[in-house]
């Protein structure tokens, strides 16, 4: 791939960069995973930028050919595992609501805009009908498709990538945000989480759900965790790494427990809300 094509990150949560900077030994291939020595964050290094990952990499194609490739790869006594783990998680779905985001968000949302980033076709089941769906969304083909669900449902979409989409929304306008399998793709999470810190109205809640680099999954599985999409996954946050990254863009976390966050998940969820002034 042509290097003008790729972007070259410093450390996306706080900004350190160069010696600071370490080889990552999950890297793979050309793509460069680095842990900041500062801070702890793990990220991609050399991304492609919005207009090449849209054309050689949108996921709604990657996504399914990894999955297959990774299920290939693997060997009889990691498929063994594979199975304890999906029966530990089964278990806990079964203890632990499943239908997590729906029961969060008719918990946390009350009424007005729910913007939803990288929305692809809309999470409408986590609404009260007392609010309204704001997607943000950046491939052409899933915006073509999810335009007329949203518009049958009262919401709107924007055709954006997200930082430019809440940009274009005046402050406050908005009264919840649903951050689901987003942020692991952004390249700018830090200014992201700050541009939608001002869309929000004060103390409106966002539901966040992203893989969980701390997983025990990640530790046993290696390179072949399922969390390790590249080069689509750009951010491996932590339950620490996330917390610092709110904290810092004027958020403070209302609900991120133990059970949110389980070791053999491979997934956390948090809701934090937008502090009070």
């Amino acid at each position: 791939m042509d290097d003008a094509m790729l972007l070259s990150r410093t450390c996306p949560a706080c900004k350190t960069g160069g010696t600071q900077l370490r080889k990552n030994r999950y890297s793979q291939g050309d793509w460069v995973l680095k842990e900041c020595l500062s801070c702890g964050f793990v990220f991609l290094e050399n991304p492609p930028d919005y207009a090449t990952l849209q054309g050689q990499f949108p996921w709604e194609n990657t996504s399914g050919i990894q999955n297959e490739a990774r299920r290939k790869s693997y060997s009889r006594s990691e498929n063994v595992v594979r199975s304890a783990i999906r029966g530990v998680r089964s278990l806990t779905n079964t203890v632990i609501r499943r239908n997590k985001h729906v029961s969060l968000g008719y918990r946390y949302f009350r009424q007005g805009w729910i913007v939803d980033l990288g929305c692809g076709l809309g999470n409408f089941g986590p609404l009260p009908p007392s609010c309204k769906l704001l997607g943000i969304e950046i491939s052409n083909q899933i915006v073509a498709d999810a335009r007329p669900i949203f518009e049958s449902r009262g919401g709107r979409i924007i055709h954006a990538d997200v930082l430019s989409g809440l940009q274009s929304l005046e402050a406050a306008s908005c009264d919840g945000a649903l951050v689901e399998s987003y942020l692991e793709h952004e390249v700018q999470p830090a200014e992201v989480l700050r541009e939608l810190s001002r869309v929000l109205s004060s103390g409106s809640a966002i539901i966040l759900k992203l893989p969980n680099y701390a997983c025990w999954n990640r530790r046993v599985r290696g390179k072949k965790w399922c969390g390790f999409r590249l080069p689509d996954h750009v951010n491996y946050f932590t339950p620490n790494t996330l917390r610092t990254m709110l904290g810092q863009q004027g958020f403070e976390i209302v609900k991120f427990t133990f059970l949110d966050r389980l070791w053999t998940n491979d997934n956390m969820w948090c809701v934090a809300r937008k502090r009070e002034h």
